[in-house]
């Protein structure tokens, strides 16, 4: 295919809902941008205003500078790696709503959650071992 075909922002904008196994309709509800307008972006017939490839760039976990081809095709992060992972692609799009203190408070809990080897992947070989209670939250600064 062709460099230049690449670079266009409807390629990108397939390539990307390809790669996170989302559907225009699933962009549509992320970006808050209206489904008939993605049809004409990814017919590239219309090309989206800055505001609305920023929420493009936000829902689809990538930058703008890659969403217009200012970034090699292949540098596109892939966050389903593990496969068609709704819940993850659920917990990026609630991060991604919350404010700079509700992320910073996500992010405490989560590594708190990795510390507890029973929520970890491998629970048998457990790095710490540690049980959690509102207290012991509340005394990291969690709750």
């Amino acid at each position: 295919m062709q460099q230049a075909l690449k670079n266009t922002t409807s390629y990108r904008l397939k390539y990307a809902l390809q790669m996170r196994r989302l559907s225009a309709t699933e962009l549509s509800r992320l970006s808050k941008v209206p489904f008939s307008s993605i049809s004409g972006y990814l017919s590239g017939k219309y090309q989206p205003k800055t505001q609305t490839l920023i929420a493009f760039a936000n829902a689809l976990g990538t930058s703008l500078k890659w969403l217009v081809g200012e970034i090699p095709l292949e540098e596109i992060n892939d966050t389903t790696r593990d496969g068609d992972d709704s819940m993850e692609q659920t917990l990026l799009y609630n991060y991604r709503n919350l404010n700079f203190e509700g992320k910073k408070f996500l992010l405490g809990v989560s590594r708190s959650v990795l510390e507890n080897t029973y929520f970890t992947k491998d629970f048998n070989n457990p790095k710490v071992t540690r049980n959690y209670t509102d207290s012991t939250l509340r005394d990291e600064g969690l709750l």
